[in-house]
C-alpha cells in the first residue's frame, strides 16, 4: 500500500513540475515576443502599398476603376449599336412592335448613360476638391477617382491596429505572469493531511483588469486590421460590380439585377469609405468624447490614451500590492 502511495506522490510531483515548467516557458516566450524589435511600419506606408498600382486582374485585364469605366462605356456603345440596328430593321420593314421595343430600350440605355456620367462627374469633382488628408504627398495616378477617402480610412484603421499591437502583446505578457503568480500554491500536507494556501491569490483583481484590457486591445487590433483589409478588397474588386451592373442594365431581362449591382457598387465603393473616413476621424471622437482622454484627436489616439491609462492603473495596483 505504501509503495502505491509513493508512486502516486511521485506522479503528482512530476505533473506539478511539468505544469510549472510549461508556465515558465510560456512566460519566457511572451517576454521574448514583447521585446522583439518590431519594424516601425506606419499606417500610411501600409495602405499606400495596397492602393497603388493595379491591385487585381481578370484575364490579364486590371480591375481598376478607370478600366471598368472604359469597359462600361464600351458595353453601352455596343448595346446602342444593337438597338439602333433593331430600330432600323423595324423602321425599314414597318414592324411596329420592334420599333416600340427599340424606342423603350434606347430610353433605358440613355438612363444608364446618365448614371455612368454622374458617377464619372462625381469622381472628377472628388479628385479636384478633395485634398489628401495625409502629411505626405498623395498618391497620383490616371484614375478619375481620388482615392483619398480610401487612404484616409485605411490609414486611420491601420494606425490603430499597428499602434495597439505592442500594448496588446504587453497586456498578454502581464496577464500570463499574473496568472502564474496567482496559481502558486504552497501545500504542507504530510500524509495528505495539513494546510495549503496561495500567498499571492490577491492578484486576481489585477488579473481580471489585465484580461479585460487584453481583450479590448486585441479587439481593436483585429477589428481595425480587418477594416483596412476590407477597404482593399472593395478598392480592388468592387469596380467589377460597376461593369457587370451596366451590362446587365442594358439587357431588358436582367435590368433589375443590373440595378442591384450598381447599387452595391455605389454603396460599398462610394458611401462606405466616406462614412468610415468620417467615423474614424471625426465621428468617433464626437461620439466618445465623454470617455476619450483630453488631447485625443482621432480614434487611434483615443484608443492609445485609454490603453495607456489602463496600463498606468495596473502599475498603480501592482505598486500598492
Amino acid at each position: 500500500m505504501s509503495t502505491v502511495l509513493k508512486s502516486k506522490r511521485k506522479r503528482l510531483k512530476g505533473a506539478h513540475h511539468a505544469l510549472y515548467l510549461a508556465m515558465l516557458l510560456s512566460i519566457l516566450l511572451s517576454v521574448l515576443l514583447a521585446n522583439l524589435s518590431f519594424s516601425q511600419v506606419s499606417g500610411y506606408a501600409y495602405c499606400s502599398g495596397l492602393f497603388t498600382g493595379n491591385a487585381y486582374s481578370i484575364f490579364s485585364y486590371p480591375t481598376s476603376l478607370n478600366n471598368m469605366l472604359s469597359l462600361s462605356l464600351l458595353a453601352i456603345a455596343v448595346m446602342l449599336l444593337i438597338v439602333g440596328m433593331l430600330y432600323a430593321i423595324g423602321f425599314a420593314f414597318k414592324i411596329d412592335k420592334l420599333i416600340r421595343f427599340s424606342k423603350d430600350e434606347i430610353g433605358e440605355i440613355i438612363i444608364t448613360v446618365l448614371i455612368v456620367l454622374v458617377l464619372i462627374g462625381t469622381f472628377s469633382i472628388s479628385s479636384r476638391i478633395t485634398p489628401s488628408p495625409l502629411p505626405v504627398s498623395p498618391i497620383t495616378g490616371t484614375s478619375l477617382f481620388s482615392d483619398s477617402q480610401f487612404m484616409s480610412a485605411c490609414t486611420e484603421a491601420a494606425n490603430v491596429s499597428i499602434g495597439l499591437l505592442p500594448a496588446a502583446i504587453s497586456f498578454t505578457v502581464q496577464g500570463s505572469i499574473l496568472s502564474f503568480l496567482q496559481s502558486i500554491r504552497i501545500s504542507i500536507e504530510p500524509n495528505y493531511f495539513g494546510v495549503a494556501f496561495s500567498p499571492i491569490a490577491g492578484v486576481s483583481l489585477i488579473t481580471k483588469v489585465v484580461g479585460m484590457l487584453t481583450d479590448i486591445a486585441w479587439g481593436f487590433v483585429l477589428l481595425m486590421a480587418g477594416v483596412a483589409l476590407f477597404l482593399f478588397i472593395i478598392f480592388a474588386l468592387f469596380p467589377i460590380f460597376l461593369f457587370v451592373g451596366v451590362v446587365l442594365r442594358t439587357i431588358p431581362w436582367t435590368r433589375a439585377a443590373g440595378g442591384a449591382f450598381l447599387g452595391i457598387f455605389i454603396g460599398f465603393f462610394l458611401v462606405l469609405p466616406a462614412l468610415l473616413s468620417f467615423t474614424l476621424n471625426i465621428g468617433a471622437i464626437n461620439t466618445f468624447s465623454g470617455i476619450c482622454p483630453s488631447g485625443s484627436s482621432s480614434l487611434a489616439s483615443c484608443a492609445s490614451n485609454q490603453i495607456s491609462l489602463g496600463s498606468s492603473l495596473i502599475t498603480g495596483f501592482g505598486s500598492a500590492i
